[in-house]
């Protein structure tokens, strides 16, 4: 077996525990309905997921394709590469009500971790992207301990590998599903807004040269992500 598929079974399994916890060690959790506020479960009839349930602290892990997109120097599109990529991220969610909410989280990325496609005319860079990102969230239904919607949102950062480095903008988009109050599913599309110089090699020290920029690069994100909201 695969690393690769060592490490996406690693992550299920995660997920799978996830699910399960709150089964057993369900946090308590402020109801309030007609004026009246309990911590009881059994005392709530209709057991509507509130504001409160989804604020709070969470960390995730996620997986997926990268689609690397390659330029020219005069910016027209070369060729796509197709690898895997693992993540993780961490953050807070603010629910204004129980449909409206925003949240402000970083996330680390690393891929590809395995090559599917390979380009024509580039090789497949090797990237670590860390960003800072901010999205707006808003939830369609909310009841009976299920919550479904999505998300938009713009994140800031740096990415660092062989042949692509240096500052880039991001746009997140996705759709998501709270179970049981604090396991969050999403599927999104991180997709970035600047093309990053993509060198024909590393600086040589000993003659002083810098690498020559030969195009630029784009990896374009498609996963799935599981969070635990605290």
């Amino acid at each position: 077996m695969s690393n690769v598929k060592k490490i996406q079974l690693a992550l299920m399994a995660l997920v799978a525990l996830g699910t399960t916890f709150m089964s057993a060690n369900e946090r308590a959790i402020r109801r309030c309905s007609d004026g009246i506020c309990t911590n009881s479960r059994a005392a709530y009839a209709h057991d509507i997921v509130t504001a409160t349930d989804k604020t709070g602290v969470f960390i995730g892990i996620e997986t997926g394709f990268s689609i690397g997109r390659y330029y020219n120097t005069g910016g027209s599109h070369l060729d796509d590469s197709l690898g895997e990529f693992v993540g993780a991220k961490g953050g807070y969610n603010f629910f204004f009500n129980r449909y409206i909410g925003i949240r402000a989280y970083g996330n680390y990325s690393y891929g590809p971790i395995a090559s599917i496609k390979l380009s024509r005319y580039l090789p497949v860079p090797t990237m670590h992207e860390m960003y800072f990102n901010v999205d707006a969230l808003l939830d369609i239904y909310s009841a009976n301990d299920l919550s479904f919607g999505g998300f938009a949102g713009l994140g800031a950062g740096y990415m660092s590998g062989q042949n692509v480095s240096g500052f880039n903008a991001v746009a997140n988009v996705g759709i998501s599903a709270l179970i049981n109050i604090s396991n969050k599913f999403e599927i999104f599309a991180r997709i970035p807004i600047l093309r990053n110089d993509y060198l024909s090699g590393s600086i040589d020290p000993t003659h002083f040269v810098a690498p020559t920029i030969i195009g630029s690069y784009r990896p374009i994100h498609i996963g799935v992500s599981y969070s635990y909201v605290f």
